[in-house]
């Protein structure tokens, strides 16, 4: 079962620049998330439709209890303190991102944690309601100070989009291959770096470490995560 819902104006989910009004939010009728507090008693929530990944039901209900969303119903629940009617809206599961790196004029790898912080608290207008910030590849000094920042706002966070984890892009990274990545921090890895890098981030370093080699040039590691 989901933990956390986000609900659309009807009108707006059709459209293709639905995101850009988002952002400039312009959406009338429109809740950007179900904000569960805890020690809420049962209520349930009503839309015009519940979009899941197996199929969409009609005025269906989901029903929330001490800040968890236990079931969906078809029929009117009861029992619960209240009922919210969206009955103009969609109710869909919130979307995770976990290759990001910023947004409304936020760099997660330049910007401070009050910045990620905005930025956390900014981003369910867009659907997503949880993400894992992605560090670019730079300095081992510009590295290690993100990875401080984030993990800070991770802490600070009391509402918005959840950070589940950490992105680090490089800096391990093959220069034929790097992308937009900045060529002149690429380097060799370092499992001693890693480890810096890895006590930076309290742990919150979440994706698999994989092992590449350079094309055509003898036995020089290229890791990602």
């Amino acid at each position: 079962m989901y933990e956390r819902f986000i609900v659309y104006s009807s009108f707006w989910v059709n459209q293709l620049n639905m995101l850009n009004i988002l952002e400039k939010r312009k959406i009338k009728n429109h809740h950007p998330i179900l904000n569960l507090e805890k020690g809420l008693s049962m209520f349930a929530v009503r839309a015009k439709s519940i979009l899941s990944p197996c199929r969409v039901l009609r005025k269906a209900y989901v029903i929330v209890d001490e800040n968890r969303i236990v079931r969906i119903s078809e029929e009117k629940p009861k029992n619960t303190k209240e009922i919210h009617n969206y009955d103009d809206c969609f109710l869909l599961p919130g979307l995770i991102d976990i290759h990001m790196h910023g947004g409304f004029g936020v760099d997660v790898t330049y910007s401070s944690a009050k910045e990620i912080l905005n930025l956390s608290r900014n981003l369910p207008v867009t659907g997503v309601t949880s993400y894992m910030p992605s560090v670019v590849t730079d300095s081992f000094g510009q590295i290690r100070k993100a990875l401080r920042n984030i993990v800070d706002a991770a802490k600070r966070l009391n509402k918005g989009s959840k950070i589940l984890g950490i992105h680090l892009e490089g800096p391990y990274l093959n220069p034929i291959k790097g992308g937009a990545q900045p060529r002149e921090h690429m380097r060799n890895p370092s499992l001693e770096e890693f480890k810096e890098f890895y006590d930076a981030s309290e742990k919150m370093l979440q994706k698999d470490l994989r092992l590449k080699y350079r094309l055509g040039i003898p036995m020089r590691p290229m890791i990602r995560l």
